[in-house]
């Protein structure tokens, strides 16, 4: 069996003081092979974003540990994280606001390039190079971020976070801001870069059609826990968690399955500071029973690398 290139084991990440810390990550464990990808779902609020920054080590996890290609890289600080930084890269969700509108579409993907004390000449080639791959061609070295669309923009976005030749890339929400007839063309373009490259990603979306379509497995992420994992087709086709069923119920479809009722949630998610008692789904949950108010359910294994977190599993 292939060794994961990542590994979380129980990652807890907490912002502000007790009692009324917000509880943004809570014992996550999560495993990413080399060369997979790995979409991570859940609502507004669920902690998919911050979990990609403590994966990226942008954060500093407060409780667990994180392994990358065998090093445990959990308390690493400063220039420590050197290397990691080349190995594990981020592409964010406004491909605007993570340029410096001051510097040239070359610049940026030159950056990082220079950080690493490549030659300049071996610079200006492989930024030539990049460009290219991401469909844009050198001539857009010289241009500056207001004089590209969005999917230009998000290409250059792409292009500097291959510069360091990564192994994993974290993608929050990666084409969430683009017009839908650019979204299928980033997302072919990341497809090809990573069997091109042999890249893994996290891959970050509230999206679940969009998940499905660049997934091999799938993580769902409620209020800050991870509820459900398993292989996208598996849980898409017999989701285990009521929470999935729900998201999966709310994707629009252009031709409905006979018979098939929408799950509803009524409410709004409890707040992340001051999360229920027993299973944190309980409260919105039109399954919920008198045990679910004070067990909190361990992940039952369904079988086929399939695993829910709720009484009723199995």
């Amino acid at each position: 069996m292939t060794a994961p290139l990542l590994q979380l084991d129980g990652v807890v990440k907490r912002f502000g003081r007790a009692p009324d810390a917000v509880q943004a990550v809570d014992g996550v464990s999560l495993a990413i092979a080399p060369g997979e990808v790995v979409g991570l779902v859940g609502e507004s609020g669920s902690g998919k974003s911050t979990l990609g920054r403590l994966v990226a080590r942008l954060a500093d996890p407060d409780a667990g540990s994180i392994r990358f290609d065998g090093q445990d890289v959990t308390h690493r600080q400063g220039r420590a994280l050197g290397p990691l930084r080349a190995q594990i890269q981020l592409v964010f969700q406004d491909p605007y606001a993570s340029l410096n509108p001051r510097d040239t579409v070359g610049r940026a993907v030159d950056d990082p390039l220079r950080v690493s004390g490549l030659p300049r000449a071996e610079r200006r080639d492989r930024v030539a190079w990049l460009l290219d791959r991401v469909g844009l061609g050198g001539g857009f070295a010289d241009r500056y971020p207001h004089e590209l669309s969005g999917g230009q923009r998000q290409r250059v976005a792409i292009a500097r976070a291959l510069a360091l030749r990564p192994k994993l890339v974290v993608c929050d929400e990666p084409v969430s801001a683009l017009d839908v007839s650019i979204r299928a063309q980033v997302l072919d373009l990341l497809a090809e870069l990573r069997a091109e490259f042999g890249l893994a990603y996290l891959f970050i979306s509230h999206d679940l059609a969009v998940v499905r379509h660049v997934a091999d497995r799938v993580a769902v992420m409620h209020l800050g826990r991870i509820v459900e994992t398993g292989p996208t087709a598996r849980v898409w086709a017999r989701p285990g968690h009521p929470y999935t069923r729900a998201l999966l119920s709310a994707v629009p479809r252009l031709h409905p399955r006979p018979g098939a009722e929408r799950m509803l949630l009524e409410g709004d998610p409890p707040s992340p500071r001051h999360p229920p008692s027993g299973c944190r789904f309980r409260t919105r949950c039109p399954l919920a029973f008198d045990r679910c108010a004070v067990e909190d359910p361990p992940p039952v294994d369904l079988g086929d690398g399939q695993q829910a977190t709720c009484l009723l599993a199995g």
